[in-house]
């Protein structure tokens, strides 16, 4: 999922067949109807990866279920391209979903698992693709989460085989730690998953893991050092007792939401605000109901807004949103249905 502009949601997801299936909320209706899905084709695995970097402008990319490749696709605010349901081929042979992120206008940054399980870079730089795969080094377990809190800065955060966490920057000029091909700064821990990375200012950062105890646990950068403690190799022990990769949104400095899946399938909500704390509190969770049988996806086109869905154990897409004037709608604990039968039910794991 991802927003473009206020009052815009635009989901991917992949269906029964395999192909990509699209549905948009306008600001007034679901698009093409509020339980339809606009067929965009092609045959996946894995769950598909969408950006926008400007109004108008959507970008996806997903893996190829035949042939293991690199496949995009975009909106540019008219029409898909390259035809409804074509897919541009980038080649190379992947494993895991793809990373995307951008840091500014037209600016594309993609990150993938080769084969040899490194880590991969391509970019648009605004008037053409690079040539082929810049090879980073690296030995990876799942996709990695990319973060981008300025202009020309990206931040890497992954799990290494050792399954400890594993961190690498573009700092506007070179890659990060040292400069030196194929290096990461080792952040400690030993996770479950994925790590998920998210920034709500300029040079502060927030990464969220998944420990081996099935708890939660946080890191983050204040644009001086790492806490907790000043040490890249500590964690915040956050409690609980969780599966799939925690999401992470921000909708204003000083604010995150963080959503997790428990081991019945219910989603788990705790969020921050600066100069108040962790609520409920430091190790309790808000329980918003519902019962996935994949990871939830979140996203806030405004302060004070959030939409949140999730894949229920019939597959189907289901919604609810928050925002400060109703509270969560319909209810805490209840989800509207988008429709649909998601393939994303049966998917391998990223």
């Amino acid at each position: 999922m991802t927003s473009w502009a206020a009052n815009r949601l635009d989901l991917c997801t992949l269906g029964t067949d395999s192909a990509l299936y699209h549905k948009a909320w306008t600001g007034e209706s679901w698009y093409p109807q509020s339980k339809d899905w606009e067929n965009l084709g092609g045959s996946f695995i894995y769950e598909p990866t969408a950006v926008s970097w400007g109004p108008n402008r959507l970008d996806i990319f997903a893996i190829g279920a035949k042939d293991s490749e690199l496949y995009h696709k975009w909106w540019d605010g008219h029409q898909w391209g390259p035809r409804s349901q074509e897919w541009e081929i980038f080649g190379g042979k992947w494993l895991e979903k793809p990373a995307v992120v951008s840091w500014g206008a037209n600016r594309l940054d993609i990150f993938l698992v080769g084969q040899d399980r490194g880590l991969y870079h391509k970019y648009w730089d605004g008037s053409q693709w690079n040539s082929g795969f810049e090879k980073m080094g690296g030995k990876l377990l799942h996709s990695p989460s990319v973060v981008a809190w300025g202009n020309n800065r990206l931040d890497i955060f992954c799990t290494g085989t050792d399954s400890g966490v594993y961190h690498k920057y573009w700092d506007g000029s070179e890659w990060g730690p040292s400069g030196v091909d194929g290096a990461f700064e080792k952040m400690g821990g030993a996770v479950i998953g994925r790590p998920k990375a998210v920034s709500w200012s300029k040079d502060r950062l927030d990464v969220f893991v998944i420990g081996m105890d099935s708890g939660l646990y946080h890191k983050w950068w204040d644009g001086s050092g790492w806490g907790p403690n000043g040490a890249a190799g500590t964690w915040e022990n956050m409690g609980g007792n969780f599966r799939e990769v925690p999401e992470v949104i921000s909708w204003a400095k000083g604010r995150l939401d963080v959503f997790l899946v428990g081991m019945d399938g219910a989603i788990m909500h705790k969020w921050y605000q600066e100069g108040e704390g962790w609520k409920p509190d430091g190790t309790n969770f808000e329980n918003m109901g519902g019962t996935t049988i994949r990871s939830v996806t979140a996203s806030s086109w405004s302060a004070e807004h959030i939409d949140l869905f999730i894949i229920s154990i019939q597959g189907e897409v289901l919604q609810k949103y928050y925002n400060t004037d109703s509270g969560w709608c319909p209810s805490l604990t209840d989800y509207t249905s988008l429709g649909g039968i998601s393939i994303s039910a049966v998917a391998k794991p990223s």
